[in-house]
């Protein structure tokens, strides 16, 4: 569930926004698989199970076990040996298979992310069921199981990566343009040479989504300027080969974090002030006339900018109810850089210009009647 609750103000020289954004997933043991399958932005773990001598085995137990959140999915494998373990939270799991006649096989350090179907094929061992074999090494990283080109990005790696702070709150899309296949137009960027426009009207073009569930067609501002960068667990950017559950050439997915059965949470500050800025060339040479009648320099023009937040996720009910609370403020002051301007005085709004007439030939200002010029000779 989703909540927000936000508050604007703005004048010429402030605005103030304050935003809270409340991600809480409480979620059954039972009801899991089944709540997050309906987002569409689950993980996948499928491949074949097998004896020793290559035969397929079917009817085998599967238990996929999220190593954060404890939650366990059954699944058993069909009569061509053939198993799959939809709608998967993103996170680390690891895979037991049973089947009499066979050691138990356990399979650990699964990684799987949102969108990704990790193809694992099985080969079981003969012999007694209360033996075991254990697979402690990560399966290989390639992914065989679809042909779509889609890169992703954990929290941990963009939040690691600066991200500008120049009159808004930071964007968790700002380093979706920096993945394959993007190339720069519209909200959303383009696909294949298609792509929305700054309207999100265009629907055949880049297609956002949070977790799973469509926001907008080539828009991305309800992510940008709505989710915070601390609450989002990792994006997705596929930029060709997408499944049927996606439209659009081109597509950006980003996931929410969710409570776990360990405690863990963050506090931040982000924090731009006047006292840190230098001054803009031409700004820093204004003068300003005091009370006494003399002139001092301008002083830097305010421009305060603060993100602060936090995150908190912690368990309800271990293995079965978790929570996950996410809160930001953002408020950002800025005034006009001083600049240098002509304004003419009362004896040139009368006519009279000779202030602008100077003994050196380098200053001295031509004057003419713009109605009665003619060019000489020279053509001046």
């Amino acid at each position: 569930m989703l909540f927000q609750l936000s508050e604007t103000e703005m004048t010429q020289t402030k605005s103030t926004r304050c935003f809270v954004c409340l991600v809480v997933f409480m979620l059954s043991l039972i009801g899991l698989p089944y709540l997050y399958a309906q987002t569409g932005s689950g993980g996948t773990i499928q491949g074949t199970i097998t004896d020793p001598e290559k035969a397929v085995i079917a009817n085998a137990k599967m238990m996929v076990t999220n190593v954060d959140t404890g939650v366990v999915t059954t699944v058993q494998s069909t009569s061509a040996g053939y198993y799959v373990a939809p709608a998967l939270i993103p996170g680390l799991y690891s895979v037991q298979v049973e089947k009499n006649g066979f050691k138990s096989y356990m399979q650990e350090n699964i990684s799987v992310n949102a969108l990704q179907v990790v193809g694992i094929n099985i080969k079981l061992s003969v012999g007694d069921a209360t033996e075991s074999v254990t697979v402690t090494a990560a399966p290989p990283a390639f992914e065989t199981e679809n042909a779509s080109m889609t890169a992703n990005m954990e929290n941990e790696t963009y939040t690691a990566l600066p991200l500008n702070m120049g009159g808004s709150q930071r964007d968790p899309t700002a380093f979706a343009s920096l993945t394959p296949g993007y190339s720069g137009g519209g909200r959303s960027g383009t696909y294949n040479g298609a792509g929305g426009d700054d309207n999100g009207s265009s629907d055949s073009g880049a297609v956002t989504y949070l977790d799973g569930l469509p926001i907008s067609p080539g828009d991305n501002r309800q992510i940008s300027l709505a989710v915070s960068v601390d609450t989002v667990d990792q994006f997705q950017v596929t930029s060709s080969g997408a499944n049927a559950s996606q439209t659009g050439m081109g597509s950006q997915n980003y996931n929410i974090k969710h409570g776990t059965n360990n405690f863990h949470g963050s506090a931040f500050d982000y924090m731009r002030n006047t006292a840190f800025d230098s001054w803009n060339y031409f700004a820093k040479d204004v003068k300003v006339a005091t009370t006494s009648g003399t002139s001092v320099q301008q002083s830097k023009p305010a421009e305060h900018q603060t993100e602060l937040g936090f995150t908190f996720g912690s368990p309800i009910k271990k293995d079965k109810m978790y929570i996950f609370l996410s809160g930001e403020l953002y408020r950002y002051t800025a005034y006009v850089n001083p600049t240098l301007m002509t304004v003419p005085t009362q004896a040139m709004r009368d006519g009279d210009f000779s202030a602008l007439l100077s003994t050196s030939a380098s200053k001295n200002y031509v004057l003419y009647d713009p109605a009665t010029m003619t060019k000489d000779s020279k053509g001046t």
